[in-house]
């Protein structure tokens, strides 16, 4: 399997994410899921261009492709988790009410999260993996 070059979708997809994150912040909203989902998003699109920035191109054989998925998904989960709280100390910062959007109890708590979220994204990873070696045509030898 050959990584592709990065190319102008990456950026749009940097852009997209910035401006995902930049609508996000300025709502009154103190909901979990979008924060969890835009640190989840953060860890996807970091770990998506910088891969492709510095491995763009090369080749990964084939009984690799599971381990590596694993490999991303676990840093994904990890990021993610990391992400999230900072997006929510972001918003309490730029927002700065007396009673913050998220105390710092549930900034804790997501955090406390993240090796569920390293292992649920290990796993994806694997199955990602996985699916990619089977869809991919077998090479001659």
């Amino acid at each position: 399997m050959t990584l592709p070059r990065p190319s102008g979708w990456s950026r749009w997809l940097v852009i997209a994410w910035g401006l995902a994150v930049f609508v996000w912040l300025g709502r009154e909203d103190d909901h979990v899921w979008p924060v969890a989902t835009l640190g989840a998003l953060t860890a996807g699109v970091w770990l998506l261009t910088w891969t492709l920035n510095r491995y763009g191109g090369q080749t990964i054989p084939p009984r690799a492709v599971p381990l590596w998925g694993a490999l991303a998904g676990i840093v994904a989960g990890f990021g993610g988790a990391v992400s999230a709280t900072a997006l929510m100390l972001l918003k309490n910062v730029r927002h700065a009410h007396i009673v913050p959007d998220y105390p710092n109890a549930l900034m804790g708590a997501m955090l406390s999260l993240a090796p569920v979220w390293m292992v649920a994204g290990g796993l994806l990873g694997v199955g990602a993996g996985l699916v990619i070696l089977a869809r991919t045509p077998p090479s001659d030898p």
